[in-house]
């Protein structure tokens, strides 16, 4: 389905206007009672005025970055896991980050 300028700039505003805790998903009509967004938009990535995910991606991070960032952001808020586990979590990433950039040096 191809969009004309007014159809693009109005899900423009749309996507501009998507309140705190939620995603571009939820533009989609029902989209936001879907298990799959429930399972990609939890409560514990919620806590700030942006979802992690999109800091990690405006910030544009690797995988071990994003996953420090992750872990850090989350740390205590993830039913079942504990604020320490959350942050030996982030502590093994960036290990590993500094292993990678070590070794490209």
């Amino acid at each position: 389905m191809e969009l004309n300028f007014y159809q693009l700039a109005k899900k423009k505003m749309e996507f501009e206007n998507i309140g705190v805790g939620n995603t571009a998903l939820d533009l989609v009509e029902g989209c936001s009672a879907d298990p799959y967004v429930q399972k990609t938009d939890p409560p514990h990535y919620q806590k700030g005025k942006i979802q992690v995910w999109d800091f990690i991606a405006d910030q544009e991070l690797d995988f071990f970055k994003g996953n420090v960032v992750k872990y850090v952001c989350r740390a205590g808020s993830k039913k079942g896991e504990s604020e320490l586990d959350d942050l030996m979590k982030a502590k093994v990433y960036v290990e590993k980050a500094i292993e990678l950039l070590a070794l490209s040096d």
